[in-house]
């Protein structure tokens, strides 16, 4: 694969309006954020990833 820094490469469903600024975010804060966002919940990142990797493998 080439141009992995290039998400639009990547990715098939981009719903994003012209001129829209797209925010990257690396792992580190994604989880931070997730477990924040979610933690009224009780969700947290690794088991929602946990779940995400069990399907995969269904």
């Amino acid at each position: 694969m080439k141009e992995l820094d290039d998400y639009a490469t990547h990715f098939t469903v981009m719903n994003i309006q012209t001129n829209a600024h797209v925010r990257e975010i690396d792992c580190e804060n994604f989880i931070a954020m997730f477990n924040e966002q979610h933690s009224e919940h009780g969700d947290k990142w690794s088991t929602v990833e946990q779940r995400i990797f069990e399907i995969f493998r269904e």
